[in-house]
């Protein structure tokens, strides 16, 4: 396992891993979607005093498709919660517990944002006065940036068992460190280059009116996915100085340089593609397929570097006799089953959706 992951660790526990990592990796795609969707929604929600904002082909496809793929995205994230608490047993609950009803909290939030997405997807909301069509994205955007900065917390108060006997003796609802903000910051901005991609294969000739509308809405997700990497690439930096030495020694380690040379190969494709898109206004299909793959690439470096630095302050001693205990259950291919199972019903509920959309009642 030594040869495809840079974790010394057994057999069982790399298993564990590498399932952890693309099942992460794909839970953070939809997230992306979902996360920088809703702020698009927010944004157009907040500046369009007209109403024409909430007309745009991309902002009716983000009403469309958003409540979809925030099932997803939760769907996704079961798989790798799941590892988290094979991987991590201690650290998770730990961090859990200590944060308490802050944690709990996520889930009201996350509810209320599932049905304000419909409420916006209704025909009711074109009827709504301009302040609460404003509001309702705006609340919707408020839920999920509080669901992403509790887990950003608990991860680094995971990380950080020194803090736990303070942080459970001042009973404290929150966690301060200076690794949170910037870490937030890279995950926030990174998403919006995810949304422009999946967005680019959206944005159809049927979903304008015309083809210079196509063109303009895709050169403005070629320069919504620049400022994205940019600012993303900034707090990246910034975290990267909030580091411990010794995380910092384990990002920038020999066996990790691979993940990073992947990880700024993903961004070099989508440096080049994005470019192409802009020449072009979307109707090469080189460009749309470099940011498709540059971007599962640059998940996946940052997947990597994000275990690298877990793993360089929690430690790897943990991990095998918990990996071996679970693998020890043989539940593992009762998970890939169900895990086929249920991706190829939603792929099957996807198209039947579709064709109803194009075929008319009878």
């Amino acid at each position: 396992m030594g040869a495809i992951l840079p974790f010394e660790m057994s057999r069982a526990a790399g298993g564990y891993m590498l399932l952890y990592g693309v099942t992460l990796l794909l839970h953070v795609v939809f997230m992306n979607y979902v996360l920088a969707g809703c702020g698009y929604m927010a944004v157009v929600g907040l500046c369009s005093k007209s109403g024409d904002g909430f007309r745009s082909p991309v902002m009716l496809i983000l009403r469309d498709w958003m409540p979809f793929v925030l099932s997803a995205a939760i769907t996704a994230g079961v798989a790798p919660l799941l590892f988290v608490q094979v991987l991590y047993k201690k650290e998770f609950y730990s961090a859990s517990l200590l944060l308490g009803a802050r944690f709990i909290i996520m889930l009201p939030a996350l509810i209320v944002a599932f049905y304000l997405l419909y409420v916006m997807k209704s025909r009711r909301m074109s009827t709504l006065p301009r302040w609460l069509r404003a509001a309702i994205p705006g609340v919707i955007f408020a839920c999920f940036l509080y669901t992403a900065w509790t887990w950003t917390e608990n991860h680094v108060l995971s990380i950080h068992e020194g803090d736990w006997v303070n942080q459970y003796a001042a009973g404290a609802w929150s966690y301060r460190s200076g690794m949170i903000l910037p870490r937030f910051l890279t995950w926030c901005f990174g998403s919006i280059p995810t949304l422009c991609v999946l967005l680019l294969w959206q944005v159809r000739p049927e979903t304008c009116n015309n083809g210079d509308e196509r063109k303009t809405q895709c050169r403005m997700l070629a320069a919504l996915a620049y400022g994205g990497m940019a600012l993303a690439a900034l707090s990246a930096a910034w975290a990267y100085a909030s580091l411990p030495e010794s995380a910092r020694r384990a990002v920038t380690a020999p066996d990790v340089w691979p993940f990073l040379w992947v990880l700024l190969a993903g961004v070099s494709l989508q440096i080049a593609g994005w470019c192409l898109v802009l020449v072009a206004g979307g109707d090469r299909l080189r460009g749309r397929i470099l940011v498709s793959v540059g971007l599962p690439a640059t998940i996946a470096g940052v997947v990597v570097l994000r275990e690298s630095v877990r793993l360089a302050l929690v430690g790897t001693s943990a991990l095998d006799p918990m990996a071996s205990l679970a693998g020890s259950a043989e539940g593992l291919w009762a998970f890939l089953f169900f895990f086929l199972l249920n991706a190829g019903l939603i792929g099957w509920c996807v198209r039947l959706a579709r064709r109803a959309r194009v075929t008319p009642a009878q």
